[in-house]
C-alpha cells in the first residue's frame, strides 16, 4: 500500500474527522440498536398478542367440537332407543371417555341441556 505524504494540519483534520465520526457512528449504532429494541419488542409483543389470540380461538373450537360430537352421541342414541322429545337420561361421555354425560332434551323444540360429571368437560345448554 502506498504511503501517503501528508501534512501535519492535514493528518489532525483526519484524525478528527475519524473521532467525530467515530463518535456520530456510535451515536446513531446506539440509537439504531435502540430502535431495532424498541422494533424486536414490539413485534414480540404483536406475536404474544396473536398467540394468545390463537389460543383462544383454538380453545373455542375445542369447546364447540366438544359439544358438537357429544350432542351427536345424545341424538344417536335416543334415535337408537327410540326415545321421543322431552326425555333425559344418561351415556357414557364421549369427550373424556371416563365421566357420564347427563342430558335433557326439550319437548318443544328438541333442544339439549347436558353435562359430564368430569370436571371441566363438556356442559352446555341450548
Amino acid at each position: 500500500m502506498p504511503q501517503l505524504n501528508l501534512s501535519k494540519q492535514s493528518t489532525e483534520w483526519i484524525e478528527r474527522a475519524i473521532f467525530v465520526n467515530s463518535e456520530e457512528y456510535e451515536r446513531i449504532m446506539v440509537s439504531l440498536s435502540d430502535d431495532k429494541e424498541r422494533e424486536q419488542s414490539a413485534e414480540l409483543d404483536n406475536l404474544q398478542k396473536w398467540l394468545d389470540e390463537l389460543r383462544q380461538e383454538l380453545e373455542q373450537r375445542k369447546i364447540i367440537e366438544s359439544v358438537l360430537k357429544s350432542r351427536a352421541a345424545i341424538v344417536a342414541y335416543c334415535d337408537a332407543e327410540k326415545r321421543p322429545r322431552g326425555t333425559s337420561g344418561t351415556i357414557p361421555c364421549p369427550i373424556c371417555e371416563t365421566g357420564t354425560l347427563h342430558f335433557s332434551r326439550a319437548a318443544y323444540n328438541g333442544h339439549i341441556h347436558a353435562k359430564c360429571t368430569t370436571e371441566k368437560c363438556v356442559q352446555w345448554i341450548e
